[in-house]
């Protein structure tokens, strides 16, 4: 995005010896972040020549950390969850079911391509369990998950189950917003195994869901594309989901498309936010309305204020010291006394277990 104007920024946290983190979200106390570490390999002889990423089954897990204070940040519980596949989106559930408290932890999870390790042979559509995976956020007990693998009431309802989760977000009124990279074709990027969606999960369902309810999962609305869908957030103005696309194939080039309940409810997209951004991953939007995005490829996140301006972050006018920016959140830690800052999950690709990192930046005023 060739006219967005430098905006400076500042780290004002950092979580090292992470694995392929995706994504962080905070507790309401302001100071307890958990993030997802994916565990992902190139080189898999069973993908595409080993030319493209592959996650390894059951070595995801979920990390506990702690603030205390600016620019401190302590892993508090390296393996708060444990036995995970590909982690691809944290979120916090603030409002509670009847099933789970408010605080819940989820992750979206199990998504394909995946193996038992680098050289074995990827896990089938019968195998791959896809789900939404809800956990204490301070223990790591489990508390229950929402079935997207084929064969599950959401899969019977929709006609094709979600195959590559890579990005939750809840709405203030309690609604979940997923979003499906099916890029999970062996041979090449297309044609993909089943349509790119982002989907809506209203509130009232969830309960039902959780309990493989197959009239909850009639309920559930799908917003499909010909280019792949990445990271979504919610507006915590208005509730509307704020998804990335994500494709070499994709139309749009990269864009940050808003949805609200009526797109939704006649499964139509609408025209872009903004286009050309590249490839993107993370989406995020502040209670001021500002709008994030990032594009892992060209290692940039994007800004984009309620007065209209295109911005880009960096520090001491020096792009951002990442390798890979995936899905990003909007916190607000107790030490900025109510002014947000960014998560950023650096997955560094293509890296050891234990080498990459999570950022936290300052963006107060946006």
């Amino acid at each position: 995005m060739n006219d967005a104007t430098p905006r400076e920024t500042r780290i004002i946290g950092r979580v090292a010896g992470a694995t392929n983190p995706e994504s962080a979200e905070l507790l309401d106390d302001g100071k307890t972040l958990i993030f997802g570490n994916c565990t992902m390999v190139m080189g898999n002889p069973h993908h595409r020549a080993g030319k493209s990423l592959v996650y390894l089954e059951g070595q995801a897990f979920m990390t506990q950390a702690s603030f205390t204070g600016e620019g401190e940040v302590t892993v508090t519980r390296r393996r708060l969850v444990d036995g995970l596949t590909g982690t691809l989106g944290t979120e916090v559930h603030r409002k509670g079911t009847r099933l789970w408290p408010a605080g819940t932890g989820l992750t979206a999870c199990g998504g394909r391509p995946y193996a038992k390790s680098l050289d074995a042979p990827l896990a089938t559509v019968e195998e791959a369990r896809q789900q939404i995976f809800a956990f204490d956020p301070l223990t790591g007990e489990p508390r229950g998950r929402i079935a997207l693998w084929a064969g599950s009431p959401v899969a019977r309802a929709l006609g094709h189950h979600v195959e590559m989760p890579n990005g939750i977000a809840v709405a203030p009124n309690g609604d979940l917003y997923l979003a499906d990279n099916p890029n999970t074709n062996p041979e090449a990027a297309e044609p993909p195994p089943v349509p790119s969606c982002v989907y809506r999960i209203p509130y009232e369902s969830i309960d039902g869901l959780l309990e493989d309810d197959p009239a909850a999962a009639e309920t559930v609305d799908a917003v499909e594309w010909t280019g792949w869908f990445n990271g979504v957030a919610a507006s915590p103005l208005d509730g509307s989901a704020w998804v990335v696309t994500s494709s070499y194939h994709d139309p749009l080039n990269g864009a940050v498309i808003r949805l609200d309940a009526d797109d939704f409810a006649a499964g139509r997209l609408p025209e872009p936010f903004v286009k050309d951004l590249g490839i993107c991953d993370g989406a995020a939007v502040t209670r001021r309305g500002t709008v994030f995005a990032t594009n892992p490829i060209a290692k940039e996140i994007f800004v984009f204020p309620a007065d209209g301006s295109r911005q880009r972050m960096v520090i001491d006018g020096e792009r951002l010291p990442v390798s890979n920016p995936a899905d990003i959140n909007v916190i607000y830690p107790s030490f900025l006394g109510g002014e947000p800052a960014l998560t950023v999950g650096d997955i560094c690709v293509g890296s050891a277990p234990e080498a990459a990192q999570v950022l936290v930046l300052d963006i107060a005023g946006l």
